[in-house]
């Protein structure tokens, strides 16, 4: 596809957010955010409660459309892409995982084929689906009530239809957005998500993930994108923006920021007070 219109300065590969605006209510949401998303690496989104990380993932996905400012899918304006095309190019995982009807966790996982038969599915969406819900340990719960399941159950069933909707045996571009995957998962489902997305990632998927845990996103994200009151603050590589001074301005936090193969640990220390929140913005 090529690209729209007098943006001739937009790159043709990856997602481009580009000073993008969502007012609701009068207020706005999300607030001229800029930032990229590109094949083969893991973009995480930190950032206070509030901040309009979800917000900012709803218009990335097309969820939503921005009241100023432009989302491109590889140089065209993401409203552009017609949307069965868009369907099969990017997933979504949100925050809210419930599903109205009495599925099973087999017939969820299987939904993620639907941009991809005309009705049925077929062998292959079947084997894709299974073969995403055994990446993610989920096998097991196919035959299961979906609402039954934990909600670390039901992430990782919402993540194998993420995964089924854009498998690819040529998955460079393909795009996964995901609202704090890991919130509800026991320790070893998180780490085993982090492996996950690091080996997606390195298949040349381009994920973007919201992340509360300061140390997960640095040990899995390439580079991370701070937000604070609708606004994209900072963004860059873990090494680069996990400072002591960056986090006290998005957080109101003091932290200890240390190395550990060439990964930096944060250590949370104390809340800022009033005067010293002051201070740094």
């Amino acid at each position: 596809m090529s690209a729209v219109g007098d943006h001739s300065d937009v790159p043709l590969s990856g997602m481009v957010v580009s000073a993008a605006s969502l007012i609701r209510g009068g207020k706005r949401i999300v607030d001229q955010a800029s930032l990229n998303l590109q094949a083969g690496e893991v973009l995480g989104i930190l950032g206070p409660n509030g901040a309009g990380k979800s917000s900012l993932i709803k218009l990335m996905s097309g969820e939503h459309q921005p009241d100023a400012g432009r989302v491109y899918l590889d140089g065209q304006e993401l409203s552009r892409w017609p949307r069965a095309e868009l369907a099969r190019r990017r997933a979504v995982l949100p925050q809210q995982l419930d599903v109205a009807f009495g599925f099973t966790a087999w017939e969820v996982a299987l939904l993620g084929r639907i941009p991809h038969h005309r009705g049925i599915p077929s062998r292959l969406d079947r084997e894709i689906t299974w073969e995403a819900m055994q990446q993610v340990d989920a096998a097991d719960l196919a035959g299961q009530r979906y609402q039954t399941l934990s909600g670390g159950e039901r992430a990782r069933v919402q993540l194998a239809r993420v995964l089924a909707q854009v498998w690819s045996d040529n998955p460079h571009g393909q795009v996964i957005l995901l609202d704090e995957p890991s919130a509800p998962m026991d320790v070893a489902h998180q780490l085993a998500l982090s492996k996950q997305l690091r080996d997606l990632a390195s298949a040349g998927y381009a994920i973007g993930v919201i992340v509360h845990d300061l140390n997960l996103a640095a040990s899995v994200c390439d580079r991370v994108a701070f937000m604070k009151s609708g606004q994209v603050l900072h963004v860059g590589t873990p090494q680069s923006v996990f400072r002591p001074d960056i986090l006290a301005e998005v957080f109101a936090v003091n932290t200890e920021v240390t190395f550990f193969d060439q990964r930096p640990h944060v250590r949370l220390l104390s809340v800022l007070g009033q005067e010293e929140q002051a201070k740094v913005n």
